[in-house]
């Protein structure tokens, strides 16, 4: 029972979503280009640009632009030519930016996502803040995982306890119920014997 709790629990826990998910903070200039990574994948691969849960590019191809509202978004890439995410070169630029890869082809079906917490310069405590809060449902998950992991092994230790003791109480009755045998070298005893006369 507490192993089928454990392995529930861990197939929910470590989705492709939650593991390959990696968050970063940092600040950017007001002048300079901002540069949003996404994850390192190869073979036929779409990428996705969100920020603050809003697609700004869609990247159906790497040597294609954005085909999404993303004037201001374009591909960044290499020195060996091979893309590595996305520059953003408007003005607003602050908020939760999230590159979402998908590889279609060869198989199998792959899902990564790399996210950026960006803020202007000046407003580190904010970014602070953010990715703190952003790290809040892992610590929920953890106590989930531990109390459900204590609960299952407790039900698992009482069941056995249980168990031993039906198995003790009935073998118990069965040896109550049970006759004693006769002692193996006990004689029969026999009833009044007359002896027979030698002159019959």
């Amino acid at each position: 029972m507490g192993v089928c709790w454990w392995l529930l629990i861990l197939m929910c826990c470590t989705s492709p979503n939650r593991s390959n998910a990696k968050t970063d903070c940092r600040t950017a200039e007001r002048t300079q280009t901002m540069f949003v990574p996404c994850p390192n994948m190869t073979g036929d691969v779409t990428f996705k640009l969100f920020r603050n849960n809003s697609l700004i590019c869609n990247l159906l191809d790497r040597s294609k632009q954005c085909n999404e509202t993303g004037a201001d978004v374009h591909p960044d890439k290499n020195e060996k030519g091979e893309f590595i995410g996305f520059k953003l070169a408007g003005k607003e630029r602050q908020g939760f930016y999230l590159c979402e890869g998908t590889r279609i082809y060869p198989p199998p079906y792959t899902f990564e996502s790399k996210s950026e917490l960006v803020c202007e310069h000046g407003q580190e405590y904010l970014c602070k803040n953010e990715n703190c809060k952003r790290d809040e449902p892992v610590w929920i998950w953890i106590m989930v995982v531990a109390l459900l992991g204590t609960y299952s092994l407790a039900v698992t230790i009482a069941a056995f306890i249980i168990w031993y003791k039906m198995k003790d109480a009935e073998s118990q009755n069965d040896y109550i119920n049970t006759k004693p045998k006769a002692p193996p070298n006990r004689r029969k005893r026999r009833g009044l014997q007359h002896p027979i006369p030698k002159h019959f």
